[in-house]
């Protein structure tokens, strides 16, 4: 499926430089990106937690896992408002061809599928 990231790639591999510096930032990113998830891997393993709280929690105590909460959830919060910013463009353009409709179809429509 192709989201918005894959969509802005090659606008943000331009901002960068090109083709060769933005490749090779995507790769370095990939590399850390790679080496944490394993250090992740790693401490869960140790400590016998299969959740990233509970490794933050067992790792580094509650105030750490409190913070990785706060932060999974801002990251998520900012996700969901990005969507809803990008559909909030996105719909007007498929409804547009619905305002040549008359008026009494729409709203049976509209009661029809709530």
């Amino acid at each position: 499926a192709l989201g918005a990231s894959m969509l802005s790639l090659p606008f943000a591999l331009d901002r960068l430089g090109g083709a060769l510096p933005g490749g090779f930032a995507l790769v370095v990113v990939g590399v850390l990106t790679a080496l944490a998830a394993r250090w992740i891997v790693d401490a869960g393993q140790r400590y016998q937690k299969a959740k990233f709280p509970q490794i933050m929690h067992a790792a580094f105590g509650a105030p750490f896992a409190l913070l990785t909460e706060a932060l999974m959830g801002a990251c998520l919060l900012v996700a969901a408002v990005s969507y809803i910013v990008g559909l909030a463009g996105l719909v007007p353009m498929l409804l547009s061809p619905l305002h040549e409709l008359p008026r009494w179809l729409l709203v049976s429509a509209l009661m029809a599928v709530t």
